[in-house]
């Protein structure tokens, strides 16, 4: 699926929580209110004691239909981007798996998780829903107006430090997003 049939899915389900708020767009964009207030999906935090690597981040249970997202995490950020890579994963791939394209059950894949470092071979899927992250909690138009007077006058650690404070994600996220925007040119 191309980054801008993505783009438009994500802009629908941006108009869907407008609709249902009658709040404007802004930054940082309420994942956990999309998540559970306007889609209405179930979400569990994953403990110590789930039965899942230490390594997981989130993951979503098409079985269950919900969430489940890590209770502990070391930035904000990184916990924010994992509930829209999940909620990526629900709005993509969850008609996939009810009418049985992919096997999602499957024991020996592991399912759609997140991992630390660690590619599984669903890596297409994974790479959807991090587009689908990146878009929804960065959308274009609100990072085009976050620099739009200030682009040429700050560097580029300073467009990535301002967009990650002002979307609450990872700087990692915010130097990807400017990048894929054409914003950010330098590597």
């Amino acid at each position: 699926m191309p980054p801008q049939k993505i783009e438009r899915i994500v802009s629908e389900r941006l108009m869907l929580w407008h609709r249902s708020t009658l709040r404007p767009l802004q930054l940082p964009v309420d994942i956990e209110e999309i998540v559970e207030v306007v889609e209405q999906i179930s979400v569990s935090y994953i403990t110590e004691q789930d039965c899942l690597d230490d390594n997981v981040l989130g993951a979503y249970d098409f079985r269950d239909d919900r969430l489940l997202v890590r209770d502990s995490f070391d930035n904000v950020g990184r916990q924010r981007f994992t509930w829209a890579h999940e909620y990526g994963h629900f709005v993509l791939h969850r008609p996939h798996y009810l009418q049985g394209v992919f096997d999602f059950d499957d024991e020996s894949s592991q399912g759609l998780r997140v991992y630390r470092g660690v590619i599984d071979r669903r890596d297409m899927l994974e790479v959807q829903a991090n587009i689908f992250a990146a878009q929804i909690l960065m959308p274009k138009s609100l990072v085009f107006e976050l620099f739009k007077e200030e682009r040429h006058l700050l560097s580029g650690d300073q467009m990535v430090a301002r967009l990650a404070t002002e979307a609450a994600v990872s700087k990692m996220a915010a130097r990807i997003r400017l990048q894929d925007l054409k914003i950010l040119t330098e590597i």
